[in-house]
């Protein structure tokens, strides 16, 4: 459960420098989210994201879209850092999330095989989705975009997507000032919505349950300090 206790409180795994090197658990100023109320397909993605070409799936191949994302083979990685944040340990984790029903996967199938995907935890309703891959052209825009209306119209709020992208596209991202996200994730975690009526919104665990309190004063205590 370490890794929803991150989450739950503002962090998220990435590069500690950002950019490359050693990966931990970092908590930059702003945070990367899509606000679903917000979410729109430009008008030249709308041919990918609504394409009959492609079904989207969700939890069939759980343990492959996240191995896909953290190939260091794929392109956008094998040109950029050459190395991932999605290490073997955050993999092994939330594959036992995935298990425990905390963790999504979003996928794209043509022909009966998975051509693109992107995942997530779910913590009530906290929901990321921060990394994408395709095999097929624009699979990986059609999984995400899909996935995004389907969880808007399941009532959710918020995608946390990490970071901005710049290399896919965009349907209304934003950056929000650290404070403003994790001054909405009480109220996030608290909702009690589902992915799909298959997957049920799953408990809070005890532990995140009764340390988010007290670190919620004590950060309330830091900020007046520092003011």
């Amino acid at each position: 459960m370490d890794i929803l206790w991150h989450y739950s409180i503002g962090y998220m795994p990435d590069f500690l420098d950002g950019k490359s090197g050693p990966v931990g658990w970092v908590r930059w100023p702003h945070r990367g989210v899509q606000l679903l109320e917000k979410f729109h397909i430009p008008r030249k993605q709308r041919t990918y994201v609504l394409s009959d070409k492609f079904e989207l799936r969700i939890n069939q191949s759980f343990a492959e879209v996240v191995s896909e994302c953290a190939n260091v083979n794929r392109h956008v990685i094998a040109t950029g850092a050459q190395q991932t944040w999605i290490t073997p340990e955050l993999q092994k984790g939330l594959l036992a999330l995935h298990q425990k029903g905390y963790a999504h996967s979003y996928e794209a199938w043509q022909d009966s095989k998975l051509v693109g995907g992107t995942f997530g935890i779910q913590l009530g309703g906290l929901i990321t989705m921060v990394s994408l891959f395709h095999r097929v052209s624009n699979a990986s825009k059609f999984a995400a975009g899909q996935a995004m209306m389907k969880l808007r119209d399941r009532g959710f709020k918020l995608i946390d997507i990490g970071m901005v992208p710049t290399h896919h596209v965009d349907f209304g991202s934003e950056w929000m000032p650290r404070w403003q996200y994790e001054a909405m994730l009480h109220d996030l975690i608290q909702q009690k919505v589902s992915v799909t009526d298959e997957y049920p919104c799953k408990p809070i665990p005890l532990s995140i349950r009764a340390r988010m309190p007290i670190t919620r004063a004590l950060r309330g205590i830091r900020r007046r300090w520092k003011a």
